[in-house]
């Protein structure tokens, strides 16, 4: 089919879903689900975006511009303070197409990264005024109250954007989940600069030194976590990677910025635990293996 009668057909898709977080505690409802499979074919300008900032654990969004064939299945699956996606994209670039078709996906942490602050070195002279950077505890009292200024020391972010050349095809295939219950910034007031948060200690977590690893967790805490699977690839093209996250807990730290041309494939796992459910606030049972809670 020349490329004049492909003009014609041109599909534009925009959904967003989000959900807010419910004031009662977990008890397997509030389920938000949805299933689609699209089989596209010409112009395909596709924006899509599930999730919420702090409500759901993560927000995803994909895109998908050009001229050439898409074949996409994707099943959601959202609840208060966690978010499942199943997805698998394969597309191809029409021969005779002006430019790539590009796909890029960008996910959004709702968890927060490891902190620093700055501090004025005394050692140094006192015609010099020298300030050193520090890492702080990102859930320090004086962190979460502003006694002591502080920032973030990632963006928490994990995306990929791949471009087909004409004649050549894609893959993106991802299966995430992610969790991000209420804390200490809840308690007292500062998520997101709110002071009207409904604190509800059952679904919840915070500091107890007596416990083994210094964290309690009330019965319907869905936990802090981060997992994702992922395989992409395409016959010819570009793909850039970008990820910048890390984690207050174990300190751990992932950074990657890259750009790759011609034959690319790339397959990779990565888990960031960092608080386990409460007793009972596994959510979803089948969408996660359930072991007993730490």
């Amino acid at each position: 089919m020349p490329l004049s009668k492909r003009l014609l057909v041109v599909i534009v898709i925009f959904f967003i879903a989000a959900t807010a977080a419910p004031t009662k505690a977990w008890d397997g409802g509030f389920l938000f689900e949805h299933s689609a499979q699209y089989n596209l074919s010409g112009l395909i300008d596709f924006d899509r975006e599930f999730g919420d900032p702090c409500n759901t654990g993560v927000v995803k969004r994909d895109t998908f511009f050009g001229y050439g064939e898409l074949f996409r299945v994707e099943n959601v699956k959202m609840a208060p303070y966690v978010l499942s996606i199943d997805g698998k994209n394969d597309w191809s670039t029409f021969s005779d197409a002006i430019s790539n078709l590009t796909a890029a996906t960008t996910i959004r942490l709702c968890a927060r990264p490891m902190s620093g602050t700055l501090y004025q070195d005394n050692t140094s002279s006192p015609a010099d005024v020298v300030y050193r950077e520090s890492i702080i505890h990102t859930y320090a009292d004086a962190v979460i109250d502003g006694s002591i200024s502080a920032y973030g020391l990632t963006e928490q972010i994990w995306a990929i954007e791949i471009s087909t050349k004409p004649g050549h095809s894609g893959s993106y295939h991802a299966n995430l989940f992610a969790a991000y219950g209420p804390g200490p910034y809840d308690k007292y007031g500062y998520e997101q600069g709110l002071t009207n948060v409904v604190y509800n200690p059952d679904k919840s977590w915070w500091f107890n030194s007596s416990k083994e690893d210094g964290i309690e967790k009330g019965r319907y805490y869905v936990g802090n976590y981060f997992n994702i699977d992922q395989y992409a690839y395409t016959s010819d093209g570009t793909m850039k990677r970008y990820i910048d996250i890390s984690s207050p807990f174990s300190n751990a730290y992932l950074f990657e910025d890259m750009e790759f041309i011609g034959t690319i494939e790339v397959q990779e796992s990565f888990n960031m635990e960092n608080i386990s459910y409460g007793r009972e606030g596994a959510p979803f049972v089948g969408w996660r293996t359930i072991f007993s809670p730490r």
